[in-house]
């Protein structure tokens, strides 16, 4: 059976998960079903199929969709609204159907392939693929609100002009294809009654030629010369001659380039020398030729057919330079990004496989370079995306300034981008100081001012580069990509606003932190967690609290150092439902030791991530524990640092404060190392003041220690707050530290972190007090423990 296939699949519909993407493409063909059965009418694909085959991809295709959007949007407003527009568009394939039955095919047609291509092109190509992008970055690790952020970002405004271009084409093509049918049912209806009552042509002529000429195609007559005989008023139009000057022309001659021409004849003879088994319609995209000689792109489809027993030939020609443009426009779309107009990532990839193979072929060095804009959200956050897309076409600009005519500068997406540099060297060392000249001459460039919309802004960039060439077989273009942002985070890490070579123990290290990072993600599940305790005592050695110290016991690692997974965590986000679980072992420690009269009164201390601090749900998290666990709140301690509370003073003195008023009481932790200010520290409600323990072990040692330490213990004491020493390990410093005013100690000199059974078993044997010398023996053998 004959079939028309109007809405053909393009990649720009993909949201790059597969299963919803092979479903995307059935709906296409139920387009394309939809199109044929008004051409070509069967009991086989009847409406009443079509419907019910939409009705069964509604079923199972949106069933499939928020499956995948619920394992991860669960609830989410997005995912919502997305369902309420599934049951909407459900509606109306139902009421469709449910009409089917009582109205002509023609009246439906066209209202169907209006709801169809509309939801082809809006809610498939941006809503569908805005929701895969989240589920996509959701998979990575991110949260929901970064990955969200992270989608809106590589959608980048791109998918709106993509929708209106594919709405225009196939408001057109459903139109013109509608029009077009049924232009052809009457046309063949035409030439039966032609075939049957020849004599009766004339009697039809001025009929036949008032539909000729309402025509959107050029209708061109051909004899079996192939001279022009006759055509229409659209004819006139698509190629500038009038019908005076163009009957009988020659229509190769006349009408196309020389290119088609000898083809154009070759066609007609062969017709000929069918008769009278003429030859059949033949559809072709040629050029054109207007009688001002340029030449344009023509769809034409050339019909033999005989007239009183004459051969005669029909030309419908169409005018497709506008349908070309859009087509370009759409390709261009599919691989440059729109706001910077660079190469994207697909044209990159094609890119990076011919440098490869040519750097192979001419052995010659070629560079990868990665460019991630440092701190583009608090552009973006602070000014606007306005201005954060105004820079970013900026440094597009001085990229392609620095790449040169040979170098290829690409988007990857948000702040990022690629700069290849090909034909470096065929020596590899003189290659790599070629590259390494190029990626400074970049990060140059990129450090100078930049003007946006009147405000003076200073942007700085990370760079990781990696070498490549000679052996394309065992490299492509995702591992150099690896590569290079594997350089590029090693530039972040060092402090940013800087270049990175790429070499093999960067990846090394990076697959160890990823397999770490793994491990992390399981360690709450497996309860691989634990606390150690540290006590804190007063001058007189009795024990006031203790620090709280999370330990990881890896099953295969063994103990993990904290200095090597907090960060991890902090890195991932993992820190935060890592800090809750803390918050939770600690204030059921509180509520268990209630009403014991060694325990009961002790005080202990979390301390609290940056990133936990940041979060929004963080004073309420603190809050439902507190009430959960049912304990007095001024027993629980939170210890800040001060990196923590400067990334947003407002914000951390808002959330201590709303703490604060609970009962919660506050330590500055590792004070002395940062920023050390008192115009914050008398905003900041603190009780308490931890002295680091660097200071502390350098008291005796370094006189300009024993002034930091003084210093900061008088501040402490006219801001009336209490000093807490921690690193305490000689009877030298903490004699010191009391002589200066320091009242509460904490290190190893009182006992190391302890598990939870041998920090109850010192607290209850330091507590008795019977003999301060039995006391201080009992602490020195559990310290040991």
């Amino acid at each position: 059976m004959s079939s028309i296939d109007i809405f053909p699949w393009n990649d720009n519909f993909a949201t790059g998960i597969g299963r919803i993407d092979e479903q995307h493409q059935h709906l296409v063909e139920i387009l394309n079903d939809l199109a044929t059965h008004v051409a070509f009418p069967s009991r086989e694909l009847g409406l009443d199929v079509i419907l019910a085959s939409l009705v069964d991809y509604t079923r199972y295709h949106f069933a499939t969709e928020e499956s995948i959007w619920g394992e991860y949007l669960a609830g989410d407003q997005t995912e919502t609204a997305h369902s309420a527009e599934h049951q909407a568009f459900i509606a109306s394939i139902h009421r469709q159907k449910e009409e089917a039955a009582g109205r002509p095919t023609e009246e439906q047609v066209p209202e169907l392939l209006s709801l169809l291509t509309r939801w082809l092109a809006s809610h498939i190509l941006e809503k569908d693929r805005y929701l895969a992008k989240v589920v996509l970055n959701c998979q990575t690790g991110l949260d929901l609100e970064t990955a969200k952020a992270r989608a809106a970002e590589g959608m980048q405004g791109s998918a709106s002009v993509l929708v209106s271009l594919v709405l225009a084409i196939y408001s057109s093509l459903t139109a013109n294809t509608t029009h077009l049918i049924r232009e052809i049912a009457e046309r063949r209806r035409v030439e039966q009654e032609l075939r049957a009552a020849d004599e009766c042509l004339k009697d039809h002529l001025e009929r036949i030629k008032m539909l000729v000429d309402a025509s959107p195609d050029g209708v061109i007559e051909l004899d079996g010369a192939g001279r022009v005989t006759g055509w229409n008023a659209q004819a006139e139009r698509i190629f500038g001659w009038r019908t005076a000057q163009i009957l009988g022309e020659d229509f190769a001659a006349a009408l196309l380039p020389p290119l088609f021409r000898e083809a154009q004849r070759q066609w007609l003879a062969r017709a000929l020398a069918a008769s009278p088994a003429l030859q059949p319609n033949k559809t072709l995209e040629i050029a054109g030729l207007r009688a001002d000689g340029a030449e344009f792109p023509l769809e034409i489809t050339l019909a033999a057919m005989k007239r009183r027993g004459e051969p005669v030939f029909v030309a419908y020609a169409r005018d497709i330079t506008e349908r070309k443009e859009i087509l370009e426009r759409i390709a261009h779309l599919s691989s440059h990004d729109s706001l910077t107009k660079l190469p994207n990532r697909q044209l990159l990839a094609e890119r990076l496989n011919l440098a490869l193979a040519a750097s192979a072929r001419h052995l010659h060095q070629a560079a990868l370079l990665l460019i991630d804009l440092d701190n583009f959200r608090a552009l973006n956050e602070t000014l606007g995306h306005g201005i954060g897309d105004l820079l970013l076409q900026e440094v597009a600009r001085r990229l392609q300034d620095q790449a040169g005519p040979k170098g290829t500068v690409a988007r990857l997406g948000g702040d990022e981008f690629i700069v290849l540099l090909e034909e470096l060297s065929p020596d590899a060392e003189q290659a790599q100081i070629l590259a390494a000249e190029g990626g400074k001459r970049i990060l140059a460039a990129l450090n100078a001012s930049y003007q946006l919309a009147g405000h003076d802004y200073l942007s700085t960039p990370s760079i990781g580069l990696v070498l490549f060439g000679r052996d394309p077989a065992t490299t492509t273009p995702e591992e150099l990509l690896k590569k290079a942002d594997i350089a590029m985070y090693q530039a972040k890490t060092q402090g940013r606003n800087r270049l990175c070579v790429f070499d093999p123990e960067m990846e090394s290290r990076v697959s160890q932190r990823a397999f770490l990072a793994t491990d992390l993600r399981r360690a709450l599940a497996n309860d691989e967690f634990v606390l150690h305790y540290q006590v804190q005592v007063a001058t007189d050695s009795r024990p006031l609290g203790a620090e709280a110290l999370l330990r990881w016991r890896h099953p295969e690692r063994g103990m993990v150092s904290p200095l090597t997974f907090i960060p991890l965590a902090e890195e991932t986000g993992l820190i935060v439902p890592i800090g809750q679980w803390v918050l939770d072992q600690v204030c059921a420690r509180l509520k268990e030791w209630e009403g014991d009269p060694r325990l009961g009164n002790l005080q202990l201390a979390v301390n609290v991530s940056p990133r936990q601090l940041r979060d929004l749900d963080f004073v309420d998290a603190v809050r439902r524990t507190l009430r959960r666990q049912a304990i007095a709140p001024d027993r629980l301690k939170l210890e800040l640092t001060e990196g923590a509370i400067l990334a947003d003073v407002g914000d951390s003195v808002r959330k201590m404060n709303a703490l604060k008023s609970l009962g919660v009481s506050f330590s500055l932790d590792d004070f002395g190392t940062g920023y050390s200010s008192l115009a914050y520290l008398t905003q900041l409600p603190l009780s308490q003041l931890k002295i680091d323990q660097a200071f502390v072990h350098n008291i005796g040692i370094q006189a300009t220690d024993d002034i930091i330490v003084r210093t900061i213990i008088g501040m402490a004491d006219s801001l009336s707050i209490e000093v807490v020493a921690e690193g305490v390990e000689t009877q030298a410093q903490r004699d010191f530290l009391e002589a200066e005013g320091c009242g509460i100690y904490q290190g190893y000199l009182y006992s190391k972190p302890l598990p939870l059974a041998d920090i109850v078993r010192l607290v209850r044997q330091r507590g008795r007090r019977e003999h301060e010398e039995g006391s201080a023996e009992a602490i020195g053998q559990i310290s040991n423990h």
